[in-house]
């Protein structure tokens, strides 16, 4: 029987976990963030960053420790050997891996329309078939394919804080750590931030096929975080400065607003834009497929789930399964619900797979290459319990 390879390097890691952050969130959701905490987003963003950073490091240790695909649901399984709980985890993630890549494609939608006019069903299913396409590729070639344009998302944001910058100052540098919007408005607009960050959960689920995983996937998963943050607060500060906010909040492409004034800029930023996009939700897909993939490989779900192309070495049925329900998703919903509710369930898988590694730690003796004291996952856990708390008792408002 065909079986995933081990072909994936630290540079393909890094920018497949950069892609999938990068191009999940600020392409898309910048507007929504600035429409809620103004000119306290920097704020959000960083809250949001580094509840996200918190639980990163957990995931770096467990994929040290397990480097298999099935990603979350692989360290529930292990720590709490609750095969209902596993299989409920497993739900979430999915459901939750198909929600974000429908909010993605939403954004792609606002982004294409600058140009040609679709109907924006139309474009989701086009959009779908490509992605399935070089999904079932193979996952070196859709690494590589990834790093590529990971590269160009990352060269579009420093284009945008370049552009941006040019325009006439409108806020002081005070403004970039301005709490006035309340303490209310910064935790819902870091709720929503949130999705902007998640991705690198995504690097686990290919664990198997990276070489030397023991040491690369921590490396790999730290490296994307850090550089995210960086370019995240780095438009949040331009953003801030020199840019109308309820302009920015109303925009369906807010990073091609921000350089508007350039019309050869804002094509630039629009293509990249597109492209991002596409790049996040292509990540999101392979990881739901590798999901699939480890739960059959577990017992947990039927076999027909673990059968690999003998060709290309991928899920390729899983991969199917994946983009038809993405496109019935993104069919039926708006971004702006389909992100608070991927954000909500985001932050219980979170909280589960925190508690999976305090659970772990506390049971085998910690001698790895990569290793982190307990209160860390510890504070980790308050953390994302507490923002997902926060949300449900205000009515994700």
């Amino acid at each position: 029987m065909a079986e995933l390879k081990r072909r994936l390097t630290l540079p393909l890691l890094a920018f497949y976990g950069l892609g999938s952050i990068v191009g999940a969130g600020i392409y898309v959701l910048l507007g929504e963030v600035a429409g809620i905490a103004q000119a306290s987003m920097g704020l959000a963003f960083l809250l949001a960053g580094l509840i996200a950073g918190l639980t990163g490091f957990s995931y770096a240790e467990l994929s040290s420790r397990y480097p298999k695909s099935g990603g979350s649901v692989l360290f529930v399984d292990i720590a709490f050997e609750r095969p209902w709980l596993s299989r409920v985890m497993a739900f979430v993630l999915l459901f939750t891996s198909a929600v974000s890549s429908a909010v993605i494609c939403h954004g792609f939608v606002g982004y294409f329309q600058l140009y040609i006019e679709w109907s924006s069903p139309l474009i989701i299913v086009l959009l779908c078939g490509v992605m399935f396409l070089v999904a079932s590729w193979g996952i070196r070639e859709s690494a590589i394919l990834i790093s590529i344009i990971t590269l160009l998302e990352v060269g579009g944001l420093i284009l945008v804080c370049f552009v941006a910058s040019e325009l006439p100052q409108r806020e002081s540098f005070v403004q970039i750590i301005d709490a006035s919007a309340g303490i209310g408005a910064i935790t819902a607009a870091a709720f929503i931030a949130f999705y902007a960050f998640i991705g690198f959960e995504d690097m686990v689920s290919v664990a198997e096929e990276v070489i030397e995983p023991e040491v690369t996937m921590p490396r790999g998963i730290l490296i994307a975080i850090t550089s995210s943050s960086l370019l995240y607060f780095s438009i949040a500060v331009v953003a801030t400065l020199r840019i109308d906010l309820q302009l920015l909040s109303e925009s369906a492409s807010p990073l091609a607003l921000m350089v508007g004034h350039d019309l050869s800029a804002m094509h630039k930023v629009s293509l990249i834009g597109m492209v991002a996009i596409l790049n996040g939700a292509l990540v999101q897909i392979i990881m739901s497929a590798r999901v699939l993939y480890g739960m059959a490989d577990r017992k947990l779900i039927p076999e027909f789930f673990g059968r690999v192309n003998p060709i290309t070495h991928t899920p390729v049925g899983n991969t199917f399964v994946t983009c038809l329900v993405v496109m019935a998703l993104a069919l039926s919903f708006d971004l702006v619900a389909l992100a608070k509710v991927t954000s909500a369930m985001m932050l219980a898988i979170f909280v589960l797979v925190n508690l999976s590694l305090i659970r772990i730690k506390l049971k085998q003796p910690d001698n790895l290459a990569f290793n982190m004291p307990i209160a860390m996952p510890v504070v980790a856990l308050l953390c994302t319990f507490g923002l997902l708390v926060q949300q449900i008792l205000t009515g994700f408002t």
